[in-house]
């Protein structure tokens, strides 16, 4: 195995898997038979289809492709990127309007309140920022 990796390239470690599949390649004098060994290795397709009928693979592709395209125009699929866009100012928005209440507009209000009163206040806030970014048109 050693010498045929030297002379083809082919690592041991897909030798010894090709040996232990059942590959006819490997002779009791320890020679591999490169002819045999080559057809294992590439009898499966990606899938493990044994021969791979690359013409019908490449228009059941070009279906998939299609039916993708097709959903996308429908509106069922959208590109990743706008999920990631519309999640940032989703995030932004929340932060703004989290920092807006929680450190604009609460502090002055709650000076010398006690606790039950300020937590009172904040849930209000809450509320009233949950309402807000519950709105569609806050992140256009």
């Amino acid at each position: 195995m050693a010498a045929c990796e030297a002379a083809t390239g082919i690592p041991k470690a897909v030798q010894q898997q090709a040996k232990k599949g059942g590959c006819d390649a490997f002779d009791q004098a320890s020679r591999v038979h490169l002819e045999k060994l080559l057809r294992w290795i590439f009898r499966n397709d990606a899938d493990g289809e044994e021969n791979a009928n690359w013409p019908d693979r490449l228009k059941r592709a070009q279906a998939l492709k299609a039916e993708a395209e097709l959903e996308k125009m429908k509106g069922g699929l959208v590109e990743l990127s706008a999920v990631h866009e519309a999640q940032d100012r989703c995030c932004s928005k929340a932060v703004a309007v989290l920092t807006q209440k929680f450190e604009t507009e609460l502090p002055p209000k709650q000076d010398g309140m006690p606790a039950e009163k300020i937590a009172e206040m904040n849930r209000a806030a809450l509320d009233q920022v949950r309402l807000i970014l519950s709105k569609r048109e806050a992140y256009a």
